[in-house]
């Protein structure tokens, strides 16, 4: 109701003012509306007038529509996210869910750890999961899993409730791992020499080969070299020399690189008018599968 002006009167008697029934009456009037306003244990506000319409935190909760999740993996519209639902604020969920059946189980984003079964990357029986599912359906979603053990992660997707492939997601650390392990490429050195390995398959041992012994005026001289072992077959191996002279560049340099087997080349060289030795660099180029 509007507010209730209590007439004084005229000072300083208040002659033609409210008698004091009528101001009290006022008074009562305007301080039960407002006790009506806050509410009370038996009457408490309604939302509609800005309240909960409860009397505990439970039916507040029911005034408002603050309904909470049942599960980890509820995923009812409008319903409130408790701590560890989907693996939030809490440890990860959904232990007895394979990375298939997540697929399913919820729309969204969850956080997950999927059990033995299903369809996990090579060599990998246990991890963290990531599911970002468009529905429940399964229809299209998107995972991504790490492998506790390793350390390394995977990624795949899901369109038309047709998964792709697990697929590594590389780092600066399982890129440089062995490829015959995995990685992208790997270089380690052998016997002074620096073989790099690369996923496709290729690789390549360069470094320095030695020298000759002197090779007399106008001669051919030959140097054995050995490199590491790893090509798998001489008919993929490339292999070319860099000689440098020790008296004289007049020379005819480096004339043929035979193959004697996966380890052993004979690097021909032809002299100059001068005897002299050679330094040798050597590089090679094959394939390790």
């Amino acid at each position: 109701m509007a507010r209730q002006e209590i007439i004084l009167g005229t000072p300083p008697t208040g002659l033609g003012g409210d008698t004091p029934r009528v101001a009290n009456s006022k008074i009562n009037a305007m301080t039960s509306e407002l006790y009506q306003g806050i509410g009370t244990n038996t009457a408490p506000l309604p939302v509609s007038k800005g309240g909960t319409g409860g009397t505990s935190q439970a039916t507040a909760q029911t005034g408002l529509g603050l309904v909470k999740v049942t599960s980890s993996i509820d995923s009812t519209s409008g319903n409130l996210l408790l701590a560890g639902w989907g693996g939030l604020g809490g440890q990860l969920q959904s232990r007895s869910y394979t990375p298939d059946q997540m697929f399913t189980t919820q729309a969204g984003g969850s956080f997950a750890y999927g059990n033995n079964g299903g369809t996990y990357p090579a060599g990998v029986t246990d991890g963290a999961l990531i599911n970002m599912g468009y529905d429940t359906a399964g229809q299209f979603a998107y995972q991504i899993l790490g492998d506790w053990r390793t350390g390394y992660m995977y990624r795949r997707g899901r369109a038309g409730g047709t998964s792709g492939a697990w697929g590594m997601i590389y780092d600066s650390i399982n890129s440089l791992v062995d490829p015959a392990s995995g990685g992208l490429m790997s270089s380690t050195v052998v016997n002074g020499y620096t073989v790099t390995k690369y996923a496709s398959g290729i690789m390549n041992i360069v470094g320095p080969a030695g020298n000759t012994a002197s090779i007399g005026a106008g001669a051919v001289g030959q140097l054995n070299v050995t490199i590491p072992a790893g090509f798998i077959s001489t008919n993929y191996m490339v292999a070319s020399a860099i000689i440098a002279a020790t008296v004289s560049n007049d020379h005819y340099g480096v004339i043929s690189i035979i193959n004697t087997n996966l380890t052993t080349l004979a690097i021909l060289i032809r002299n100059g008018p001068s005897a002299q030795a050679f330094e040798v660099r050597l590089s090679v180029w094959g394939r390790w599968k």
